[in-house]
């Protein structure tokens, strides 16, 4: 492990989450402090303020949008090891964290052996993966590769829908936006979940999003 001092930002709103993770803290090394933030906002304001050698944080935070946060953190302090700790094991959320090059990745249904495992590699600059999201990375890797046939690809008008579930419409506020019937707009949806072999309207979203056939900041 690293033997010189290291600063922590732990990120959680759950105060039982937050004391478990202070403990492990504690427990590892006495060379290490820790600062905590409960809240997105708080946490902003902390990273402005300060650099980390470690962030530890949820990406389910109630006030904030996490991916952004790391996101700042990133922009900050582009060598910031960060330790996400989260319960959402959608494929989309492991392939965006990926993305953002998170340090590691666990869940919140580990113990406290795994946590102090995630930190100890994270200290030793070694990046670190769960078993469950390893299991999901290691599909996502082996799936890079398969690209849509030319028959799959979204018509014009499923586009037009894609945008609008995109942008958090509803069928109805859709249906009325593009001057057809809501039963349409049912039938593209169930068009576009086949073609990208999507779970729901936000795992859509997110594979459209990887394969530029939308754009995140539409």
């Amino acid at each position: 492990m690293n033997t010189g001092k290291s600063e922590v930002c732990v990120i959680e709103n759950h105060s039982l989450i937050m004391e478990g993770i202070c403990k492990v803290l504690r427990k590892l090394c006495d060379t290490i402090t820790f600062t905590t933030a409960i809240t997105g906002k708080e946490a902003e304001q902390i990273i402005h303020q300060r650099n980390f050698d470690v962030y530890i944080l949820d990406i389910s935070m109630p006030d904030i949008d996490n991916f952004k946060l790391i996101e700042s953190i990133r922009e900050e302090q582009d060598e910031a090891r960060i330790i996400v700790n989260t319960i959402c094991n959608e494929t989309w959320v492991t392939d965006k964290l990926i993305a953002l090059q998170v340090n590691a990745i666990i869940s919140k249904t580990c113990d406290t052996r795994e946590m102090e495992q995630a930190i100890r590699h994270i200290l030793k600059n070694e990046a670190y993966c769960s078993t469950q999201f390893d299991h999901i990375r290691r599909k996502l890797r082996n799936g890079r590769n398969i690209k849509m046939h030319k028959d799959d690809y979204p018509t014009k008008r499923e586009l037009d829908v894609l945008k609008k579930i995109a942008t958090g419409d509803t069928t109805p506020q859709i249906a009325c936006k593009l001057g057809i019937s809501e039963n349409t707009v049912e039938t593209f949806r169930k068009r576009l979940m086949q073609k990208f072999d999507a779970k729901n309207a936000i795992d859509l979203v997110m594979k459209a999003i990887s394969k530029g056939w939308i754009d995140a900041y539409e």
